[in-house]
């Protein structure tokens, strides 16, 4: 029985789903197919919700893309992955699989020019997103495990944001020597929660002292910790927010209203895996982890004054 409905989610960055979005470019003439993309991060909350669906469906089996087929009824009948959906349209349709020359390149350039899109399309949408974005490598023993890019709600949390990019660009002022500055960069992870969250950010001093300065207040408790990959300030109580962090590896409500959120990982889930697959003894990683490297990619578009702010509650 025909599918009376295709619907097609993808990770934007993936080379899986600019190959299926392709393809349906190319059946527009006699199929009519939704195409939705999503960041990395949030493609993978997708599947879960689509397992929610069918109960037989394993995430793992479908990367960067899954092509829904839904019945008369409105029933999800189907996934497919990119291997499949290619398939399906050569035996249902007798169409070709995607060529190089679809995309102007040479036949062994077709991988890394959709790789070269995927890329390209995630930086226009993050940055269509009018909010922060920051980039934090990881190395573990000097390994590099990737890079995990952050949305930051300068929109919900101005303050919160503005104090955190302060040390991604290395121009918070040291308050134990004002001379100098304080930033992530090589900065270590120094605890992780198995399954639950990892901590970087502490600045030590030559006695191994927590370097403190003014702490920032408890902007506010807009944003919950609702999705992994959330990222919040370590605090000591109300109000004593000042450079560690935390990142979530799962929802952890208990944390609403105990602890300022201000973002999102949008990609780099791999990364998070890796950090909490790190051995551990006490809550301390066994292995050097650390941020190689910050940098803001872009910077959010400031709200109105009399903007209303998002409810995500």
């Amino acid at each position: 029985m025909p599918a009376s409905k295709i619907a097609v989610i993808g990770s934007i960055k993936a080379s899986e789903f600019h190959r299926v979005k392709r393809l349906c470019q190319k059946l527009a003439q006699y199929l009519v197919i939704q195409v939705e993309a999503v960041a990395p991060m949030e493609y993978l909350e997708k599947l879960d919700l689509i397992k929610q669906d069918m109960k037989s469906l394993v995430p793992k089996l479908f990367p960067g893309v899954a092509v829904q087929f839904y019945s008369a009824s409105g029933k999800l009948a189907r996934v497919l992955s990119c291997a499949g959906f290619i398939e399906w349209i050569q035996r249902e349709h007798g169409a070709d699989d995607l060529k190089g020359s679809d995309l102007g390149v040479e036949e062994d350039q077709m991988e890394a020019e959709l790789l070269r899109l995927g890329q390209s399309a995630f930086d226009d949408f993050v940055a269509a997103r009018k909010h922060t974005v920051v980039h934090l490598a990881f190395q573990i023993n000097e390994s590099d495990v990737g890079t995990m890019v952050f949305e930051l709600y300068n929109d919900v949390a101005p303050q919160t944001v503005a104090h955190f990019v302060s040390f991604v660009n290395s121009s918070a002022i040291n308050p134990s020597d004002p001379g100098s500055t304080l930033g992530y960069k090589n900065g270590a992870v120094n605890r992780i929660i198995h399954e639950g969250w990892f901590q970087a950010g502490e600045f030590l001093d030559s006695r191994n002292t927590p370097i403190y300065g003014q702490l920032l207040p408890d902007e506010n408790f807009i944003v919950p910790h609702a999705h992994r990959g959330n990222i919040s300030f370590v605090n000591k109580g109300p109000h004593s927010n000042y450079s560690q962090f935390m990142v979530t590896q799962r929802p952890m409500p208990y944390f609403d209203r105990k602890f300022v959120c201000f973002g999102r990982c949008l990609d780099g889930d791999d990364v998070l895996q890796a950090i909490d697959e790190t051995e551990t003894r006490f809550e301390k990683p066994c292995a050097t982890i650390r941020i190689s490297n910050a940098s803001v990619f872009c910077e959010g578009v400031a709200p109105e004054v009399s903007a209303v702010l998002p409810t995500f509650f």
